[in-house]
């Protein structure tokens, strides 16, 4: 009770309010995919069109003709879809796959959990910069492959795998001059029918909560990866090593001594944060890398009897 009690704290002390979930007292439950999880965009803006993430034989490619989507912005714009889509699957497919964005940008900004301000106009201010992660998003395409070597130097036969996962079929997205003003249309977001099933035949829960106070956007991947993590880690410690790390949470850190110990600081802070938010995290900073102990994800499982 007093570890929810300082989780509580923490959260109020961001200014964001408890809501109770479903199952899921007083949290507020929001929904991710692995495929996205493993896809880590870029945390600033890069050159280039494509960014590629490997881990052991599974390599993930995000490409989009618009430049890749970075930031905060598009992972608090695919967790509000990822959780939208959720809310809505029970619905016929095509009438599903259509996400509203809300009546006016103000509100869209609310829905994704930017309540902090009030919005701003100009390219570089808050409205310009969501409609240009949007677009970015709008094109991007996530490549999956799985790329198994031979066993040895006589073995005839390698094996590859792939599939293209496109995100939207079709976007209607206004950005009016002033936050509140309606929009002339009812925008949104249609997703395409492969991205809808990826998000609702294996979503992952996730605490709106902890994401939205997290903000910054290395801390929500360290954080949706550490609640992703859990559902792997079952009877020993898992440990990331700080390799894994900086390949995986910072691939533009340079590769010196300085960039790698201002990393490890970071991430530090990073786990502080975390662990404010989320007692029971079981997780750590240690010499060797990042460690994961056994235990319930952020949002926790459902029991087998439904209870």
């Amino acid at each position: 009770m007093a570890k929810q009690d300082k989780s509580k704290k923490a959260l109020e002390s961001a200014g964001l309010s408890l809501v109770r979930g479903e199952d899921a007292g007083d949290q507020e439950v929001g929904y991710s995919t692995r495929l996205l999880m493993q896809t880590l965009f870029p945390y600033r803006k890069q050159e280039g069109d494509k960014v590629v993430r490997q881990q052991g034989p599974l390599r993930v490619t995000a490409m989009s003709a618009n430049g890749l989507p970075y930031g905060k912005y598009p992972r608090l714009i695919a967790i509000y879809l990822c959780t939208e889509a959720v809310k809505r699957r029970d619905l016929p497919l095509d009438e599903a796959r259509k996400i509203p964005l809300g009546a006016s940008m103000q509100q869209f900004l609310k829905d994704i959990g930017i309540t902090s301000s009030r919005a701003t106009g100009g390219k570089s201010g808050t409205l310009g910069i969501v409609h240009e992660q949007l677009r970015r998003l709008a094109t991007t395409t996530i490549t999956v492959e799985r790329i198994y070597e031979p066993q040895s130097e006589s073995a005839r036969m390698n094996r590859s795998s792939m599939r293209n996962i496109g995100m939207f079929d079709s976007m209607d997205f206004w950005v009016t001059p002033h936050p509140d003003q309606l929009a002339l249309s009812d925008p949104y977001l249609e997703l395409t029918e492969l991205f809808f099933k990826e998000v609702t035949t294996n979503p992952i829960p996730v605490d709106l909560g902890i994401v939205r106070a997290l903000g910054r956007p290395r801390a929500i991947d360290v954080y949706l990866w550490a609640t992703l993590k859990k559902f792997a880690v079952r009877r020993t410690d898992f440990t990331l090593s700080w390799d894994q790390a900086q390949r995986q949470f910072g691939p533009e850190v340079p590769n010196t001594a300085r960039g790698r110990a201002d990393f490890r600081k970071e991430i530090a802070r990073t786990v502080d944060r975390i662990r404010e938010l989320w007692p029971d995290a079981g997780l750590e900073v240690g010499s060797e890398g990042l460690i994961l102990a056994p235990g319930q994800p952020s949002i926790p499982r459902r029991s087998s009897s439904g209870k």
